[in-house]
């Protein structure tokens, strides 16, 4: 009697607990680049990647990485169409330290945008190396 309580029991918070476990990998399911890694590429003249910040345009404005597209997180729904149309040679999210980038990513791959890079470390670590930035240039505002 125990075991069929226990495998009953089991059973029942696997089904419980399934769904949540799918929707917890979805920001998994991106690749992965450090904020070296990103520094490097865009060094290359090969990389052809987008770079998407989605913090707030005034973060944005304090310093943000050369030649990236400001789409705060909260108006990322707008863009899709336009995120799609550049996302065949990656798009690289980033924000200040990853909630916003991984909200971000969870919403383009549910509108089916799937080539994306999450920049690991986001803009603190960007900082903390002391990479080089943009500051009070609004060029990427969208």
């Amino acid at each position: 009697m125990k075991k069929a309580a226990l495998t009953t029991l089991l059973l029942f918070t696997g089904l419980i607990l399934f769904p949540l476990l799918l929707n917890a990998q979805t920001a998994n399911t991106t690749d992965t680049m450090t904020v070296h890694e990103v520094h490097n590429a865009l060094s290359d003249s090969m990389f052809n990647g987008v770079l998407i910040d989605v913090r707030t345009k005034e973060e944005y404005a304090e310093g943000h990485i050369k030649g990236s597209l400001n789409i705060p997180v909260g108006t990322l729904h707008e863009h899709i169409e336009k995120l799609r149309s550049l996302e065949t040679n990656g798009l690289v999210v980033y924000c200040r330290t990853g909630r916003r980038a991984a909200k971000a990513i969870d919403l383009l791959l549910q509108a089916g945008v799937e080539n994306i890079i999450y920049m690991k470390g986001d803009m603190t670590e960007w900082k903390k190396e002391q990479l080089p930035m943009v500051v009070n240039d609004k060029t990427g505002q969208n």
